[in-house]
Parts: C-alpha cells; structure tokens; sequence
C-alpha cells in the first residue's frame, strides 16, 4: 500500500524564496482494538507503522501486504497533518492536500 499526500506548490513556498511555508507529513497506523467501545480510533489504540516525513510538497508511506497482515486487528488509520516552515506564521492556513491510497 502507497500513500502519497501533496499540495501546491504554491502552498509550499508562496513567495518563492527557497524556504519553505508549509510542509506535510503522512503517517500510516494500525487500529489495534476499540478499547473504549466509541467506534473511532484513539491514539492509545493504534500502532506505528510508517511515515513519511520529507521537506518537499508531497510525501509518500508505504506499508508491505496491508490486508494480509490484519490478522484481528480492525484496519488501517492514514493521517495527514500540516507543519509550518521555519519563518512561517505560527498558524497554518486550510492548504488543499491531495490524498492518493493504492
């Protein structure tokens, strides 16, 4: 399984500078069990499979046989979040990101 997460690169540097504004990151866990019964994957129920973590505009992950190696887990948690550049506002605006799963 690849997951490859990107923006803009309008979004990434906006003035053109060499330094970044806004960057991503991807993760890819596995949802271990619904310990609390609430339907939703909670940090404490998850496990670490991979991510990514690159200073370019889009990012990838990969994870090797996700279904195969299940077993009784509940399934697969992607999760994509937004860090902001070095000189960059302490707020990070709505970026569009583009989320690709194959």
């Amino acid at each position: 399984m690849d997951v490859v997460a990107t923006i803009p690169y309008s979004w990434f540097d906006a003035d053109n500078d060499y330094i970044l504004d806004v960057r991503l990151r991807v993760w890819i866990h596995i949802w271990r069990a619904d310990a609390n019964g609430n339907g939703r994957p909670d940090p404490d129920e998850m496990m670490l499979v991979n991510y990514g973590y690159n200073w370019v505009n889009w990012n990838l992950a990969t994870k090797a046989a996700p279904t195969i190696k299940l077993g009784s887990y509940r399934g697969i948690v992607v999760s994509v979040d937004l860090v902001r550049g070095p000189d960059a506002p302490s707020y990070v605006l709505a970026v569009p990101v583009a989320v690709a799963v194959t």
